[in-house]
């Protein structure tokens, strides 16, 4: 089983479509499983977006997936513990610069504040993180997506599966970047479109 985790926007949903097709597995998008089942506990208004109820959905997984002979893949913007027969291979957390990944919230029509929020978790490492809490460091490997076409990343996530490439993590770090640019700051104080506009035009 693989599971595939990151912030909106870093692509997510296209490389477990592919891993599918090229391992001949499941996709399964966890979001969009707990809002069909009704796995939720209300909507989060600040984030604009549901509020999962994590444990239910786990329990749904196991009873659901758990005899499925074909390869799983699981993707979701958050993470889940999985336990056997569900424990992941291997977690790829997929990473993409604060700049780039503006400027895909940006386009799939997300509001300035929304925006900004996932991109301080991107920026904060929230989601790797997350995995580190749940997962052993082993399983969890970092992908940076920044200027990689999907099929280049396709082809790291299946090196990885192979035993061809180490899982590995904490090579990115986009805080200690923004402080070398002289933005950090800038981004903290700043109103979420203002910083949103710092961002897309380079400071």
């Amino acid at each position: 089983m693989v599971y595939i985790a990151g912030t909106p926007g870093t692509g997510k949903t296209s490389l477990a479509g592919k891993l599918a097709e090229r391992l001949g597995g499941i996709h399964v998008e966890l979001g969009k499983l707990s809002v069909k089942e009704g796995l939720t506990l209300g909507y989060d208004k600040q984030g604009d977006c549901a509020i999962i109820d994590v444990e239910r959905l786990e329990d749904l997984l196991k009873r659901r997936f758990s005899r499925v002979d074909k390869p799983l893949i699981f993707e979701a913007p958050f993470l889940v513990k999985l336990k056997r027969p569900l424990t992941p291979k291997t977690v790829f957390i997929l990473r993409c610069n604060p700049r780039k990944l503006a400027e895909r919230l940006k386009a799939k029509g997300y509001k300035p504040r929304k925006v900004m929020n996932n991109l301080w978790a991107e920026i904060l490492d929230y989601t790797l993180q997350e995995a580190l809490s749940l997962y052993p460091e082993r399983k969890l490997h970092e992908i940076d997506v920044t200027d990689k076409s999907l099929d280049e990343v396709l082809e790291e996530a299946l090196s990885v599966l192979e035993g061809k490439q180490k899982p590995s993590i904490g090579e990115i770090r986009w805080l200690s970047l923004l402080e070398r640019e002289g933005l950090l700051e800038k981004l903290s104080t700043a109103p979420p479109s203002k910083a949103l506009r710092l961002l897309l035009r380079g400071g």
